[in-house]
């Protein structure tokens, strides 16, 4: 049998069976026309604001692009510079001890030069022999001093020849007219000839 539903069982049912209210009233995007004429004006404010904003931003990104290409052109000039600069070092730093080695050689050979010719006078003094009060011929030759000294050894009964003899010159003076009877030098071939005389 059917039962009247009791007024405290309403307020259930009509939960149970009845779909849930919803609104269905969506409210429209208004259009520009309908728009109120201060909102439009700002509108445009805002988007002449944006407008400049984006090319003032393009412009000075572009000019930063301009300052990295030359600040990168700038760079490559300063390391290629650099590169130069370094191989010219290189270069300088081999002449330099290409320098240095020729002048430890040069000095090396300075120190056999100037020990050869302290040596020189010592061993030309071994075999020279000096004589003085020679009376000076005019026009006095070489030839005329190894004659003289020939004869003298022939005196002293003095085996000498001229090809004993190395070199033979008459001293310069300081004085003029060159002093008439200065000593003459004879360097003979060896000490014994030397000791002999």
């Amino acid at each position: 049998m059917n039962k009247s539903v009791s007024a405290s069982n309403v307020s259930e049912m009509e939960n149970e069976s009845t779909p849930p209210n919803f609104p269905l009233y969506r409210p429209k995007r208004m259009r520009e026309e309908d728009l109120p004429a201060e909102f439009n004006k700002f509108k445009d404010e805002k988007r002449e604001l944006f407008t400049s904003f984006i090319s003032t931003q393009q412009s000075q990104i572009q000019g930063i692009i301009d300052d990295l290409k030359e600040i990168q052109l700038t760079n490559y000039n300063i390391e290629n510079s650099i590169a130069l600069l370094t191989s010219q070092n290189e270069q300088f730093q081999q002449k330099i001890e290409s320098l240095e080695g020729q002048t430890k050689k040069d000095r090396e050979y300075i120190l056999v030069l100037e020990s050869k010719i302290e040596d020189s006078p010592r061993t030309s003094r071994k075999t020279s022999i000096k004589i003085k009060n020679v009376p000076k011929q005019e026009r006095e030759s070489t030839e005329d001093l190894i004659n003289m000294i020939l004869s003298l050894a022939k005196t002293i009964n003095l085996d000498i020849e001229s090809r004993d003899i190395k070199d033979i010159f008459r001293l310069q003076t300081k004085r003029e007219g060159g002093g008439r009877n200065t000593p003459i030098i004879i360097e003979l071939g060896s000490v014994i000839l030397k000791n002999n005389l």
